[in-house]
């Protein structure tokens, strides 16, 4: 596995071939309709339940959510499933800063 031919990771180093319309069309990532990023979101959640359709909308939410979970005192754990992260993660920042902070953290 992952040897010569089933190296996918260059799929996303593909050339374009200058095709546009072989290329997916980027859209903006929508907001949460009646959600801000500026406050507090664990008072917003505790007034009203929130569905986030990643990647359709902002994965900001989720990143503010787990920064505010890690310095929150009255949060003791946090138990996250991960299906890939980026080199440079937000997501890991703000588990590991939970960590630092004594809380406990299990990652799949």
């Amino acid at each position: 596995p992952g040897g010569r031919y089933h190296n996918r990771r260059d799929y996303m180093n593909f050339p374009s071939l200058g095709s546009e319309e072989l290329q997916y069309k980027v859209y903006e990532p929508l907001p949460i309709s009646g959600m801000i990023l500026q406050g507090s979101l664990f008072k917003e959640l505790a007034k009203k339940d929130y569905l986030l359709h990643t990647p359709y909308q902002t994965f900001s939410y989720t990143v503010k959510f787990l920064r505010e979970a890690a310095l929150d005192p009255a949060v003791k754990s946090i138990k996250i499933t991960i299906y890939r992260l980026a080199k440079i993660s937000h997501i890991a920042s703000s588990l590991i800063n939970a960590v630092k902070n004594g809380k406990k953290v299990t990652v799949q």
